[in-house]
């Protein structure tokens, strides 16, 4: 199939040019030719001149259709005679019996082998820098997810640390957020940790020969870990907690000493 401007009359050295309604059809070689909106037609016509070969003398352009050419440096106008019927019937006599155009396309414009090695080593660059920055990216995401797991590391050790009494850790920063929210609210409340010491504090410092050696608070419970001189005076601590610390009082790790007993007093919610 012949493309229209190749349709168009053409001799070395020389070129043609159509007007073809709001078309310009431009044939510039022996397999090249290009079509172009006639309001453009000028600038691209003195940007394809400027860029041609040299040439001794203006570039002779016959022009069909009645076209008004532009003022362009190197270019003698030769209008002819003849529409566009005319122009393509007098090109097409021209052509010789058995001309492959569609392999002069191919060879006018398809790369040749200088391009397509330039085209290879820019694809290679390419792939290269590709390479480097995927590696690049993959050692900055493995570094992240050492450090993330370290700093997980870190947390699980400084929750069990903070509540020994967790068993089952899966996000320590949640966990230990609502641990700690837990607590806050706790001691806000007029019934929270200070206020229940402060309120059993007296009923243990009642009972003769006590001492206190550790207070904690876990999950809503306050503990107690007691030295006593004797069991009577255990259970009576406890009867005096339950009675007036409004709190039900347990007693465990109950450790007989050569003097005194050691046990620990669990005081649950407020009744």
């Amino acid at each position: 199939m012949l493309p229209d401007v190749l349709a168009l009359p053409w001799t070395p050295g020389s070129w043609s040019l159509l007007l073809d309604g709001e078309r310009v059809l431009l044939r510039h070689g022996a397999a090249l030719g290009m079509a172009m909106e006639r309001e453009n037609a000028a600038w691209l016509l003195r940007q394809l001149r400027s860029q041609g070969p040299e040439q001794d003398g203006p570039m002779p352009v016959h022009v069909w259709g009645g076209y008004e050419p532009p003022e362009i440096e190197g270019v003698d106008w030769i209008a002819e005679a003849g529409d566009a019927a005319a122009c393509f019937a007098q090109g097409l006599q021209g052509l010789p019996p058995g001309l492959d155009y569609a392999g002069q396309l191919r060879d006018a414009q398809g790369p040749g082998a200088g391009d397509m090695r330039r085209l290879g080593v820019a694809a290679g660059v390419a792939c290269l820098a590709f390479a480097m920055a995927y590696a690049s990216q993959f050692i900055q995401v493995q570094r992240l997810e050492h450090y993330n797991r370290q700093l997980h590391g870190e947390m699980v050790s400084l929750y069990r640390e903070a509540f020994p009494d967790a068993r089952r850790i899966v996000k320590p920063g949640l966990q230990m957020r609502q641990r700690l929210q837990a607590l806050e609210k706790a001691q806000a409340s007029p019934q929270g940790v200070l206020a229940r010491v402060a309120d059993t504090a007296p009923l243990i410092a009642a009972e003769p020969g006590y001492s206190v050696e550790r207070v904690e608070y876990r999950g809503g419970e306050l503990r107690y870990g007691l030295h006593l001189p004797d069991l009577a005076g255990l259970d009576r601590l406890r009867s005096r907690l339950e009675r007036q610390g409004d709190a039900l009082a347990d007693i465990g790790g109950v450790e007989k000493l050569d003097k005194g007993v050691r046990a620990v007093i669990r005081l649950g919610e407020r009744r």
